[in-house]
């Protein structure tokens, strides 16, 4: 039986749906040096380690309080 495992890596969808940001402006930025810069897996394919982008999210966008 294999145990289900979280993802090592996140895609660019992955990284816009968490960010809330556009893939233009996450480009601007890594290019900036303002957010990490990704791995490219193929010529189209963007990819980031989850724990690279959960440190910059947990240091750069602050948590909503529903207060």
């Amino acid at each position: 039986m294999t145990d289900f495992q979280e993802p090592q890596i996140y895609y660019m969808k992955d990284v816009r749906r968490l960010t809330g940001r556009s893939a233009l402006t996450l480009r601007r930025w890594w290019k900036k040096g303002k957010f990490p810069k990704p791995t490219k897996l193929h010529s189209s394919v963007l990819a980031w380690n989850v724990t690279t982008i959960q440190r910059w999210i947990d240091e750069n966008i602050p948590e909503k309080n529903d207060d």
